[in-house]
């Protein structure tokens, strides 16, 4: 994940001018972890139980997340360690690049395609 906060930071850094760029880097960050867990949570509600998972469980998986990667990241200073260290995949700037766009792409995804799937899983539930 420190790859994925280096450039995300950096991107933050180049494009929006913000008096603290680690937490809306910790943000976007958690926005982009949270999807994952709440995505297979929501499959596994709708293809076991028929259940669909209400917004203050999705939001509540959110908070906890950005919670521990505010105190990671900002609390702790390991956001500034990592900005220092510059880290990278295989030490390859342009496969981290990729990486990280790949990893943004995927998991956004799930908000277009997800509800799809979840829609044709509730219809097969009944």
């Amino acid at each position: 994940m420190d790859v994925i906060y280096y450039h995300c930071f950096v991107y933050f850094s180049k494009k929006i001018k913000d008096t603290d760029p680690h937490l809306r880097t910790c943000f976007a960050l958690s926005v982009a972890e949270s999807i994952i867990p709440i995505g297979i949570i929501d499959v596994i509600a709708l293809k076991y139980y028929c259940y669909k998972v209400e917004i203050w469980m999705m939001f509540s998986v959110f908070v906890v997340i950005c919670a521990f990667n505010c105190w990671v990241y900002i609390i702790r200073g390991k956001g500034k360690e990592v900005i220092g260290n510059k880290p990278l995949y295989f030490n390859n700037k342009r496969f981290s690049v990729v990486f990280t766009i790949l990893f943004f792409l995927i998991t956004f995804s799930w908000l277009f395609w997800g509800s799809i799937y979840g829609k044709y899983l509730l219809d097969n539930c009944r």
